[in-house]
This record gives structure tokens, C-alpha cells and sequence, in this order.
């Protein structure tokens, strides 16, 4: 299954900025696969050292784990990569212009997998259109979705919500009251 990545900011007063957080919309150029999960052993708090390299989990209750002889995981930092630009075939900034009826332009970062270096790769597509506009709250939890030339975004209020869309060589185009901020997708903003 392909999964899209949609850029998240706040469309609140109080909030810059954003953060990329995933969507319902099927997209071909994005793979998607499941993160696993995590296991500790123990019956108890007592179960397997707690750094250092794990343990093997105890069976009886009060009995605990043997510590592991593991040694400490040493990461090796990743170089700086600029981003790279991906697939553009419409404007964001004018959504519904190269999109098929009941489509509208969106931005999109997709990041390095966690723990995997690499550049950040940037670009726009046509996604599926809803209603939901400044300040409404948006995302696959509920299934709204923003209207062409909103963004539904993530920041420092409760949940996503849509905010209008902006460039940030343009930044005087946001509604009385409100400025373009910047998101984790570049060259584009969205009006708080």
C-alpha cells in the first residue's frame, strides 16, 4: 500500500511552523512498510538490564532476567544533504488549476527513514480535496480533509488542523492579522 506524506503546521496565533505527518491518500511514489515494535524482557521491573545490552526475560514472578553482555551502540552521524527536488506536476499555491475534478495541489516532504541517512525529498501532487478550512480540524482521525490551497498541519494546539497555504517569498499574502510561516516543506508556508 502507498501512503502520502502531508506537510502538518499550525493554523493557530500562537504556533510556527509545522511538522509532516501521514495521510489516507494512496500515492505511487511512496512506499509504505510498518514499523515494528518493541519488547523488553522481565516479569518485573527487575527483568533484563536496563542498558547496556538487553537480558533474557525471567518465567517466575520476583525472579527477573540474566543482564546481556552487550556493549554500547555507537551511531555515526549523518552528513548534511541538501534536499532534492521530487515530482512537481501542479502548484500548490494555485491547487486546482492542474488537478482532475474533486483534486487539489498539495506540498509534500518525505523524510529518511528513521536511522537511515539521506536527502529530504521535496515536490507537490493532486490529492483528494475536502471542505475544512482555516483553523478547522483536519487529518485521518476524523477524515476531514482541507479544502484546495489549505494544508493540514500540525503544531503547538490541539490537533491538526487546515491552515491556507502561503509562499515564503511572498509572505504578505495571509488574511488581516495572520503571517506565513515556514514548514517542514520548502519554499512553502501556510498563513498562522
Amino acid at each position: 500500500m502507498h501512503r502520502t506524506i502531508f506537510v502538518l503546521a499550525l493554523g493557530s496565533a500562537v504556533a510556527c511552523g509545522g511538522n509532516a505527518a501521514s495521510s489516507d491518500y494512496d500515492d505511487p511514489r511512496e512506499p509504505s512498510g510498518g514499523t515494528g515494535g518493541l519488547a523488553s524482557g522481565g516479569a518485573d521491573p527487575t527483568g533484563g538490564a536496563p542498558s547496556g545490552g538487553g537480558g533474557t526475560g525471567g518465567v517466575a514472578p520476583l525472579t527477573g532476567g540474566v543482564p546481556g553482555a552487550g556493549g554500547t551502540i555507537v551511531e555515526e552521524p549523518c552528513e548534511v544533504v541538501p534536499p532534492v527536488k521530487g515530482m512537481t506536476p501542479c502548484d500548490p499555491l494555485d491547487p486546482i488549476a492542474t488537478c482532475p475534478e474533486g483534486g487539489a495541489c498539495a506540498p509534500y516532504s518525505r523524510f529518511p527513514k528513521e536511522g537511515e541517512c539521506g536527502a529530504t525529498v521535496y515536490g507537490t501532487y493532486c490529492a483528494r480535496a475536502g471542505q475544512a478550512t482555516q483553523g478547522e480540524i483536519c487529518g485521518s482521525g476524523n477524515g476531514e480533509l482541507c479544502a484546495p490551497g489549505y494544508l493540514c498541519v500540525v503544531g503547538a494546539t490541539g490537533g491538526p488542523r487546515c491552515a491556507k497555504l502561503c509562499s515564503v517569498f511572498e509572505p504578505d499574502v495571509c488574511p488581516p492579522g495572520l503571517i506565513c510561516g515556514e514548514t517542514d516543506v520548502l519554499n512553502y508556508g501556510v498563513c498562522y
